[in-house]
């Protein structure tokens, strides 16, 4: 490992390539001998984040703490695996995708247990009926949200409708319950905030058209 001192980024120099990123080391580093790997800190740089709760419910009943760090680019990244600590505690490990386009890096922090979600088909208003040669399904999707933390909390909720690429089937929303809609993909997006203890329900409804002697899924 590096000496007391540890690493001083004053006998550090960053030198970009059109293909590579070097980092030229001017000062010696004592390492003990031994069987075991080494890792010595060649630089530190603290990225300001905002946090934030995302949840998918229609994949995954869970609730995770995303970090998103804005302007991202400018730390110098490489591609590869990092360890995640959150806290002083590790999280995890993710692949840092350095050539990625999009302006706010996103880290998953890992679930937190203390927010919970739940998603269900409320089937007293769900139906099917067979009108002429079509039939016709009316779905109500029910998300549940409790912010069990001593916190307020900022979650955002992304769900989907099914959409169609077919002409002799038509998808049609009903009730977004206030949304953010794309009907490109039929996505969701609702953003709450929610104080402590306190929960939130949302509602959406679509309805399906399709030929009698077609399966559909959902």
């Amino acid at each position: 490992m590096a000496d007391d001192k540890g690493y001083q980024e004053d006998f550090i120099e960053l030198v970009e390539t059109s293909t590579a990123q070097l980092y030229q080391i001017s000062r010696s580093q004592n390492i003990a001998s031994s069987n075991e790997s080494k890792f010595v800190d060649i630089s530190e740089v603290e990225m300001p984040a905002n946090y934030k709760y995302e949840s998918v419910p229609k994949k995954d009943l869970s609730i995770y703490l995303v970090a998103k760090v804005p302007q991202w680019e400018s730390y110098n990244l490489l591609n590869g695996k990092a360890n995640i600590f959150f806290e002083d505690t590790y999280v995890g490990q993710i692949y840092l995708d350095a050539k990625s386009v999009n302006d706010t890096l996103n880290i998953s922090l890992g679930k937190d247990e203390l927010v919970f979600i739940d998603r269900k088909s409320i089937n007293d208003y769900t139906s099917k009926k067979l009108i002429g040669t079509n039939k016709r399904e009316d779905k109500i999707i029910e998300i549940t949200v409790k912010n069990n933390k001593k916190v307020n909390v900022e979650i955002l909720i992304n769900d989907q409708i099914p959409v169609s690429r077919q002409k002799e089937i038509e998808v049609t929303l009903n009730d977004s319950d206030k949304a953010v809609y794309t009907p490109e993909n039929g996505k969701l997006e609702w953003n709450l905030n929610l104080k402590p203890g306190e929960s939130k329900k949302l509602r959406f409804s679509y309805t399906i058209k399709y030929p009698s002697d077609k399966n559909i899924t959902q």
